[in-house]
Order: C-alpha cells, then structure tokens, then sequence
C-alpha cells in the first residue's frame, strides 16, 4: 500500500506533537483550506503581516481575511476559529487540545524538505472528514483520468524524505 508511507508520517508527527490525529497535504495552503472547509468559516481575522497565501486559503475554504493588526512569533489563531497557522513553529508536544494546528513543510521551515503541509487535531470525526477530503472524498486510492492524477495529499516520496528528515529533531 503506497499510501502507508503518509500513515506513518503522520503518526510520527503525532507522536512528535503530541497530537492525537494528523493529516499530511501537499502544502500549509492546502492544510489551512482544509480546516476552513472543516470549520465552516466565514470572517477569519489575520495578521496583516502574514504570509500572502494564507488569505487565499481562507477564501478557497469559503471564508473573507478580515487583515488586522497582530505582532505574532512562530504561530497565530486565525480567530474566532480553533485554526492556528503554526507554519513557523515546529516543537516536540506543542499541540494545543481542540484545535487544528497547520504546519508547512518548505524550505524554510523546521523540516525543510521543499513542499508539504499537516493539519494537527484531536477530533476523531474531522480526521476521518479531512482523510477523505484531501483525496477530493475518494478512499486513498490513486485515480487517473486520461493521464491527468490531482489530489492534494503529500508525495509518496516527500512523505518518505519528511519520515527521515524528522529524526534531527528528535534530538533537539
């Protein structure tokens, strides 16, 4: 099964978290969509200082950034939602209960490996939700159309290199 790969990923980042559930993606953009999609959103206040495709997540999953003045490190709520963009911070435990906690994966980031994103939550029915949706409501089966494949789960192969690139940071 060439999707294990990603199961294993996310229950390693779960175990690094301290994050009961976890969905890997193809990007924090994806993953921030994927939670206003979950969360129904409508007005979703962000930092007026964030990064540029977070406010296009927002209007994907259905809702209109609200900019507003925030000095922010590492992560921030996009309030009144349970949604934290924590591309930025990536810590042994820090997942906060009853949230999803969105990590990004690019170069810059604590596990740099290009691309990549994740959704950190604790809720068993929104795991199963998001499961289906990152694999646009299909099981974790690869579909083609006339050569055309489109789903927004991580890589096989990033999944794989995130696996390894992880180990650093158990030693910090």
């Amino acid at each position: 099964n060439p999707y294990e790969i990603n199961n294993e990923l996310e229950k390693q980042l779960c175990e690094y978290t301290g994050a009961p559930y976890c969905i890997v993606v193809d990007s924090g953009t994806s993953a921030i969509t994927l939670s206003c999609v979950i969360h129904n959103v409508d007005e979703v206040e962000v930092p007026k200082n964030t990064y540029i495709s977070v406010p296009f997540a927002i209007i994907h999953g259905g809702g209109k950034p609200k900019f507003v003045d925030l000095e922010w490190e590492g992560m921030y709520q996009l309030k009144p939602y349970p949604i934290w963009d924590s591309a930025l911070r990536l810590k042994r435990g820090m997942y906060i209960p009853k949230t999803h906690m969105i990590l990004s994966f690019s170069t810059r980031k604590q596990l740099p490996i290009g691309k990549g994103g994740a959704i950190l939550l604790d809720s068993e029915e929104e795991y199963n939700r998001l499961k289906r949706l990152r694999y646009n409501g299909r099981p974790e089966t690869f579909y083609t159309y006339k050569g055309f494949k489109r789903d927004i789960s991580i890589s096989f192969k990033i999944a794989a290199q995130s696996r390894h690139e992880m180990m650093p940071l158990y030693r910090k």
